[in-house]
Parts: structure tokens; sequence; C-alpha cells
């Protein structure tokens, strides 16, 4: 039942599903202050999450062709956490993958994508198919914004 909502593309296998949390202080809510990211402007889109696995993300980013596209100055890393973020959610409604806004050091802003699998936040960054697991000191700035 907890697939329901992950509608499948045919190239790629439907995501495998660990669990569902809820989006407010008795779900994800907490683990996002414990990481240091959140933000007076956290935006929850949802109230329950999918936690698909690890493996089936990282299958996922291999599939996902948007890290094959160029950057604009019309077209830049806002525009890919939102295309990467259109195509996951195709792919499977409800899965726990968002997106964060942030000022680094150097005092530029960039965004990422957020996406919470092994119980915890990973950052990912669609322009190059990096992932990382998330912290406030690895993101060297201050979060902007944060949209799940």
């Amino acid at each position: 039942m907890l697939l329901s909502a992950c509608i499948g593309i045919t190239s790629i296998p439907t995501p495998t599903v660990v669990r569902v949390w809820e989006a407010g202080e008795a779900g994800l809510y907490p683990l996002v202050i414990e990481a240091g990211l959140g933000t007076q402007r956290m935006v929850w889109r949802d109230m329950q999450y999918r936690e698909a696995s690890r493996e089936s993300i990282e299958e996922f980013i291999k599939w996902d062709i948007t890290d094959r596209l160029r950057r604009t100055s019309l077209f830049d890393c806002d525009d890919f956490t939102l295309l990467f973020d259109a195509n996951i959610h195709k792919w499977c409604a409800g899965i726990a993958v968002g997106q964060i806004g942030y000022l680094r050091a150097d005092g530029k802003k960039h965004a990422l994508n957020i996406i919470f699998m092994d119980g915890k936040f990973w950052l990912f960054e669609p322009q190059t198919d990096r992932l990382w697991e998330a912290s406030f000191e690895v993101l060297d700035g201050m979060v902007l914004w944060f949209l799940f």
C-alpha cells in the first residue's frame, strides 16, 4: 500500500519505500533542526513523505538527465533543483525530496536538492549528480529557505 502513489516510469523500477514520515514535530521537523538546516522560511508541501531506499534514489539519479543540461543565465541552480524535484516526484509522488537555498560563505546564493533517506538528510547537486550527507557545516553558509 505504501507504493500506491508511486506511478513508476517504465524505464526505471518503482522505488522501495522504507517508511512514511509525518511532516510536523512528530516527524521530520526535529531531524531538520538537528541537522542545523532549519530556517524561518521553511515550507512543508505535504503532510506525509515517503522515504525511499538509498539504492532506489541512486538508481533514479543515474536515470535522470537533469545533469546533462547546460547552465545559462536564465537556467541556473534553482531551475536545476526545480527540474530534478519535478522529475523525481513524477516517478514517485510524495517522495521525501525538496529544495534548499543558502547563502554561501563567499556571499553567493546557491540552491540544491535535499533528500531524506537512510534516516538522514542528504544534499544533492543536480548539476553534477553529487550526493552527500547534509549538515549546516557542509553548507558553509546560512540556510535561506527550505521547501520540502
